[in-house]
């Protein structure tokens, strides 16, 4: 995993379709919230979403 960012998560997350998806539709996913202009996952404690692509390789 390459090293990032907040900011470039929170970018990252902006230019990927599924999560935008999920940010639309934010009310239809009870697992996730936004905090702070990112998507985050109800965990303990919560985490960000991780977009596909270079982060994640």
């Amino acid at each position: 995993m390459l090293p990032f960012t907040i900011e470039q998560l929170k970018e990252l997350q902006h230019q990927d379709e599924e999560i935008n998806n999920i940010i639309g539709n934010i009310q239809n996913y009870k697992e996730y919230f936004i905090e702070d202009y990112m998507l985050m996952k109800e965990a303990c404690p919560p985490v960000p979403v991780i977009p596909k692509g270079r982060i994640r390789s």
